[in-house]
Parts: structure tokens; C-alpha cells; sequence
């Protein structure tokens, strides 16, 4: 009841737009603002809110994208390349050929 019907999802997101909106609230704090000093402060609490609010979308996004790898990697199915009587080679060619999407791949550099 004290939802108001919402879902899950829709109370989640909720912070994030309040996070969204201190900017637009500095920015008109900021365009009434007369005093040269108080607006220097205004402009520096603005610069710092939408840095905040970048980087917090960035972490998010990185996040959802590690989900999603993670899901599309549970989907595809292993098979055994090379077939060995041979215990020892068996346990080194599977080292060496699980997939793993979220692991940088060997020779490439890291990006985030």
C-alpha cells in the first residue's frame, strides 16, 4: 500500500533520479544567485554532483554489462576439443580451454 503499486524495479531506479535532479536544483539555486563568491561554490558543488552522477552511471552500467556476460557465458555449452586416454593431458588442455566472457582476453589490454 505505501508503494503505491510500484514494482521492485520502479523503487530501485528512484534514487538514481533523485541523484539526477540536485544538478538541475544547484543550476537554478545558481541562476538566482547575485553573489559572486556564493556562485563560484555553486558552480564547484555543480561540477562535483555531475562527476558524482557520471561515475555512479558508469559503476552501473559496468555492472549491468558484467550481468549480462555473465548470463550469455551460463548459455553457451562446453564441449571437450580433444579426446585423451591420457589423465595428465586431459588436466592441462582443460586449463587452458574454459571460456570465460568476463576475463580480459591473454594479449589484449585491460579496458574499463
Amino acid at each position: 500500500k505505501e508503494c503505491n503499486r510500484l514494482r521492485l524495479a520502479d523503487i530501485l531506479v528512484q534514487p538514481m533520479q533523485r541523484l539526477t535532479k540536485y544538478s538541475l536544483l544547484l543550476k537554478a539555486i545558481a541562476k538566482k544567485t547575485t553573489y559572486e563568491g556564493h556562485l563560484i561554490h555553486l558552480q564547484d558543488m555543480i561540477n562535483h554532483v555531475v562527476h558524482f552522477v557520471s561515475s555512479v552511471n558508469s559503476v552501473l552500467r559496468h555492472r549491468h554489462e558484467q550481468e549480462r556476460l555473465i548470463e550469455i557465458s551460463k548459455r553457451i555449452e562446453a564441449y571437450d576439443v580433444v579426446e585423451s586416454k591420457d589423465d595428465e593431458l586431459e588436466r592441462i588442455v582443460k586449463n587452458y580451454s574454459d571460456l570465460s566472457l568476463t576475463q580480459p582476453m591473454p594479449g589484449c589490454p585491460e579496458h574499463l
